[in-house]
């Protein structure tokens, strides 16, 4: 094999400007190769130059450092999740302090007039509104993991029926989604946030999963969401 079957194609040219810019220095640096299986992996070159028998050539050593720089890309990865989750957590605490002010003026709308005003309906869709958003804070300032637990007695069957809205727009037009409720209260002490969080991971888990290729079936889609008490 030549030196340029080693290289992805895309990475010969340079290569050989490089090679003929300093024919008579050493050099030490890092390259993709290709092994014989086609496999790129990452290889630190250390090459000079010599003379065998009066002919000039190259000794070159190549050590493979793909899992070694892996292995200092993680935490990297780390380091940019921990970013996201600030940002997410900070947007949160903004949209949350903005939510409290429309709770606040719609609360404070309705009680000036009566349930048979014009707008009562309209302000309680306002309300409604806001309560889901702040909700949706919840789960981000979950995500970012500068929430503050809060456990508490729930019922899993309300918890999940409020949820099944949000959850159906996850799923899509294609996938139905089945409650199948206690038919007894299911009282549990847990974080909402973190529980909604569950929920949620797991049926997005589920839209993966029949979503993934599969054999062809006339069968129609569905998910289930089982409380267990």
């Amino acid at each position: 094999m030549t030196v340029a079957a080693l290289k992805p194609p895309e990475d010969v040219p340079e290569m050989v400007r490089s090679l003929a810019r300093d024919p008579e220095e050493s050099y030490v640096g890092v390259h993709r190769h290709v092994t014989k299986q086609g496999v790129q992996i990452d290889v630190q070159v250390t090459s000079c130059p010599m003379r065998v028998a009066g002919r000039p050539c190259w000794l070159a050593i190549g050590n493979d450092i793909t899992k070694t720089r892996q292995l200092e890309e993680q935490p990297r990865q780390s380091q940019k999740l921990d970013a996201i989750g600030q940002l997410a957590g900070g947007i949160a605490h903004d949209f949350n302090n903005v939510l409290v002010a429309i709770l606040a003026g719609a609360e404070l709308a309705l009680d000036d007039i009566g349930a048979d005003h014009p707008a009562h309906a309209e302000l309680m869709e306002v309300l409604s509104a806001a309560h889901r958003a702040k909700a949706l804070t919840r789960q981000l300032l979950a995500f970012s993991r500068i929430q503050n637990l809060k456990p508490r007695v729930l019922d899993l069957n309300t918890l999940v029926t409020q949820l099944a809205k949000m959850l159906e727009r996850l799923l899509g037009e294609d996938i139905r989604l089945s409650l199948c409720l206690s038919r007894s209260p299911c009282a549990i002490e847990a974080d909402p946030g973190h529980l909604e969080q569950v929920v949620l991971n797991l049926v997005v888990n589920a839209r993966d999963a029949i979503r993934a290729p599969r054999r062809e079936s006339r069968c129609s889609a569905s998910t289930r969401w089982v409380p267990r008490c």
